[in-house]
């Protein structure tokens, strides 16, 4: 399947599409990936402005992992917040959500850090 979406871009059959080409393709094939993660991918597989059809595969499954990933993330932060919904709103207060950010936080510790 990827393979095919590849040879839709890959017109000339080189084996190789253009750097900007690649998240088109990538949507094209059921992705989404960001703006950000689209630049990361060229930045991190190419150094002749175009993207090979066996990094194009190294790309899809990296970014399938990073899916997961996020889906874990998110469901594990889901989880954590219904502990503390007490009636079952799908809401905290601020007063809430500062108790727990100072109780449960070790002292000068950051989120996301």
């Amino acid at each position: 399947f990827f393979e095919e979406g590849f040879g839709l871009y890959d017109k000339k059959e080189t084996g190789a599409i253009p750097n900007d080409k690649l998240g088109p393709l990538m949507r094209s094939v059921g992705m989404n990936p960001t703006d950000s993660e689209v630049r990361t991918f060229v930045e991190k597989y190419t150094s002749d402005g175009n993207i090979k059809k066996d990094k194009f595969l190294t790309i899809v499954e990296q970014k399938h992992t990073w899916d997961i990933e996020t889906k874990e993330t998110q469901d594990v932060l889901i989880q954590q917040f219904q502990l503390f919904d007490k009636k079952k709103t799908g809401t905290i207060t601020v007063t809430e959500l500062r108790t727990i950010m100072t109780t449960l936080l070790p002292k000068g510790e950051v989120l996301g850090h």
